[in-house]
């Protein structure tokens, strides 16, 4: 939820840039609706932008949902969480289990898999 000031302002200003262009005006000239104008030709223009901004705050709050867990201030203790699997799992890998942190590499791999994928997706 941290992000989502952060989205907004970036919503507005690509909006704000884009009803500023020609090919707005000539809609408004020719008589179109502002909300038809908006959703069908402004919302598509500058959705790319917002769903790139997006991916990359998911693994910004992934790390972030996992580190306040670990510190055990995320969920509640039986609740199924990435953090809270690495925390419980520190002491497996102190008595030689190795296996318990795979789990870290798993929380990288999402976060980069989300970030690599963003950029050959668009």
């Amino acid at each position: 939820m941290a992000c989502l000031p952060y989205v907004s302002r970036l919503t507005r200003s690509l909006v704000l840039a884009e009803r500023e262009r020609p090919y707005v005006s000539a809609y408004r000239v020719q008589g179109h609706a502002p909300l038809s104008i908006c959703v069908r030709h402004i919302l598509p223009n500058i959705a790319p932008v917002v769903l790139a901004q997006a991916t990359i705050n998911f693994g910004c709050a992934l790390m972030d949902l996992a580190g306040l867990s670990f510190l055990g201030l995320g969920v509640p203790p039986l609740t199924p969480d990435w953090g809270r699997m690495v925390f419980d799992g520190q002491t497996a890998i102190q008595h030689g289990y190795p296996l318990s942190a795979v789990l870290c590499a798993l929380i990288v791999l999402t976060v980069v898999a989300f970030n690599v994928g963003d950029r050959h997706g668009s």
